[in-house]
């Protein structure tokens, strides 16, 4: 949702209401208030019980390189501005450190391939062409250079599906409540959603499996709320 008013008109729909047992909808001020009161401690635990879940259901045994399950790290400041500005936003301080690190071993890439656009409603081949460094600690020597090119490549996966699909699907660069607390929360409720959903699809969806999007899937389990129904029982356990 991208605000805290339209989360608001949402809950004014009579089967959500019936779902969760509250015959009046919540209002705008109560979600700012709920987020600014969060226990960030505990929404963290959430994120990493889900993870934990899911690594021990082996439903990461696909993704891993070579036998190594590879953890990509991607920073992203969000919200931030330089043309504004008030008492309660929050200032990002930096540490700078010059600690050795050891001897490295450096991974050269060139890659070529041809790339295919539209230019005047005709068709054209361009050839392209780039070059990437590795820097790699020796825990991996005993790893060729191929497998270093595809870790290497797998940290373009957080841009490509996971900021790429929370902008444009989960509204992530609107801070709904700006408050230190409320943002942190938001962004960890944010994150645990995306998580949970894209996986109960990838493992569980009959529909992702035939073909249809997820942007579909997540509309029919929207819907699906009118049928309250059929949804208690899991709601309730």
């Amino acid at each position: 949702m991208p605000s805290f008013l339209q989360l608001e008109a949402e809950t004014r729909r009579p089967g959500w209401q019936r779902l969760v047992r509250r015959a009046k909808p919540i209002s705008d001020d109560t979600f700012a208030y709920g987020l600014e009161h969060a226990r960030l401690d505990e929404l963290r635990a959430i994120l990493v019980s889900v993870n934990q879940t899911l690594k021990g259901n082996k439903a990461f045994e696909p993704a891993k390189i070579h036998g190594l399950l590879v953890v990509a790290l991607d920073a992203n400041e969000q919200f931030k501005s330089r043309a504004r500005c008030c008492s309660a936003c929050c200032q990002r301080r930096v540490k700078e450190t010059d600690a050795a690190i050891g001897s490295m071993r450096v991974v050269l890439s060139e890659e070529r391939w041809k790339q295919t656009r539209r230019e005047g409603g005709r068709k054209v081949v361009e050839d392209k062409q780039s070059f990437w460094r590795w820097l790699v600690s020796r825990e991996l020597d005993g790893y060729a250079a191929e497998v270093i090119w595809k870790i290497g490549h797998r940290r373009w996966g957080v841009e490509n599906h996971t900021f790429n699909e929370l902008t444009q699907h989960y509204h992530l660069e609107h801070c709904p409540h700006h408050e230190p607390v409320a943002i942190m929360a938001w962004l960890l409720i944010l994150v645990t959603a995306f998580v949970l959903f894209e996986w109960f699809a990838l493992l569980h969806g009959i529909l992702c499996r035939l073909g249809q999007t997820l942007q579909e899937i997540s509309r029919q389990l929207f819907l699906a709320l009118a049928r309250w129904e059929e949804l208690e029982p899991l709601w309730s356990g």
